[in-house]
């Protein structure tokens, strides 16, 4: 099984554009998420090929070391622990450090973590990165399908 997420020293950039506890009030909203009426399946079906591979990933990890947080908790461990430095964007290096730290790293290509980060990802300051408040907002529909259903399809 993977390890536990190992988080990051204290933050030395100011802090993101949404603070934690901010984002706990946006995943207990779900309720108010519309998914468009699409089933679990179809939702991970829209997904990219990437994107379809990290969501399993995650899956795998919080049914492995967090099957008793909600996947809204879960998801809000997870971005805490992504922007590691807690600027408000993730880059590709601090992607890679996650997957490090939950013991994926092997999980997923170079190929597709440049794919996935230039799928969803802009160049900020000269690289490229997905502003949390961009993630939090794509994943809040799965969020709410793992919360539901407590599916997802694992390709």
């Amino acid at each position: 099984p993977y390890p536990k997420i190992i988080t990051a020293p204290p933050a030395t950039k100011s802090p993101p554009a949404i603070s934690v506890p901010q984002r706990m009030i946006l995943f207990r909203s779900l309720s108010n998420v519309d998914t468009g009426g699409k089933s679990a399946e179809e939702l991970v079906d829209s997904l990219s090929p990437p994107r379809k591979k990290l969501l399993g990933i995650l899956y795998s990890y919080k049914e492995a070391n967090f099957e008793h947080d909600t996947p809204a908790r879960f998801m809000g461990k997870i971005l805490k622990a992504v922007d590691a430095n807690h600027d408000g964007v993730i880059t590709t290096e601090e992607f890679r450090t996650l997957l490090e730290n939950i013991g994926a790293s092997d999980a997923m290509s170079e190929k597709e973590i440049n794919d996935m980060f230039e799928e969803v990802g802009e160049c900020i300051e000269g690289e490229k990165a997905v502003r949390v408040e961009k993630v939090e907002a794509m994943w809040v529909p799965f969020v709410r399908v793992m919360w539901e259903r407590n599916h997802v399809v694992k390709k």
